[in-house]
């Protein structure tokens, strides 16, 4: 089966980290975890853990099959962004047509591999406009499976996301899918406020839109 590189923030989300991990054990597939300390915790609990290496001892993504981003921590989740070893390897996976999987506010560190590639991330303002600018076509669903990429918008789709990433790594469709929902909302028409009602009346009969 394949060997995946598991990136995950020192705080960690632990909805997202142990069903991943579950998940692909449960499919026969191994891994390696690594984060930028050795420590890391349970951002819950502060439960802690020690891996057995860095992000730093990986010099490159030969000998995986799969990369996955692990999201926590606001600040720590954001700092993968921008984290130079991060985009390396996302860059090297992707070249080699192998599985990404990112979730959560870690979507934003594939962002260089998604130009005109479907994904689903959490809705942080920052996170889409960075999405949106390297190209990516975020979706309104909380799951989404493009080509190479699994996406999820937050924990609770990672036991459908970690199975869509399995699904990849053994060269299968996806299991998941999900679609924008038809419905629409009927929305009411807003009654009239009086005190604003009053000032649009002054504003067309004196042209002045100050009060």
């Amino acid at each position: 089966m394949a060997k995946v590189l598991i990136v995950v923030v020192r705080r960690y989300n632990p909805g997202e980290f142990w069903p991943l991990l579950n998940a692909l054990l449960s499919r026969g597939h191994e891994f390696d975890i690594v984060s930028t300390s050795l420590n890391i915790q349970d951002e819950v609990r502060h439960e802690p853990n020690t891996l057995a290496m860095t992000l730093d001892d990986i010099k490159s993504f030969k000998g995986y099959q799969g990369l996955v981003l692990v999201s926590g921590n606001p600040k720590d989740t954001e700092a993968l962004w921008y984290n130079e070893k991060v985009l390396s390897l996302v860059s090297q996976a992707d070249k080699q047509g192998h599985t990404i999987g990112a979730i959560c506010a870690a979507v934003p560190a594939i962002r260089n591999v998604a130009k005109g590639k479907k994904v689903s991330a959490f809705p942080l303002k920052k996170a889409l406009v960075m999405l949106h600018e390297a190209g990516a076509l975020y979706q309104p669903v909380s799951l989404t499976t493009d080509t190479n990429l699994a996406t999820a918008e937050n924990e609770v789709m990672t036991l459908m996301w970690a199975t869509n990433i399995c699904d990849l790594l053994e060269g299968k469709e996806p299991t998941h899918v999900l679609h924008e929902s038809p419905f629409k909302r009927k929305a009411r028409e807003r009654r009239p406020i009086p005190q604003l009602e009053y000032f649009k009346k002054v504003a067309e009969r004196t042209g002045k839109h100050e009060v």
